[in-house]
């Protein structure tokens, strides 16, 4: 296989590499954060999460675990369980 050239089996490059979970909870996180007024800015200075973790968080580039879901969940003032649930668009 030549330089440059994708293994057979690999996903072709537009085809999403993470869990849809990620994306509605970035989704879902973002919305409420917006909702509660608090800039990305605001969340890092109330819990001493990184301000690009976040930023990846929200772009769906980053993993982000339980616990940290938990805190930011928390943050904008909504349970965990809603910024896990699909909404229709």
């Amino acid at each position: 296989m030549g330089k440059g050239e994708q293994h057979p089996e690999s996903p072709p490059p537009e085809q999403k590499e993470y869990p849809i979970e990620r994306e509605i909870f970035a989704r879902n996180f973002k919305a409420a954060r917006e909702a509660a007024g608090l800039s990305l800015r605001d969340i890092h200075e109330k819990t001493g999460i990184g301000y690009a973790y976040l930023s990846r968080v929200e772009n769906c580039l980053q993993n982000v675990g339980l616990d940290n879901m938990a805190i930011l969940a928390t943050t904008v003032g909504k349970p965990l369980y809603k910024l896990l649930k699909p909404v229709s668009r």
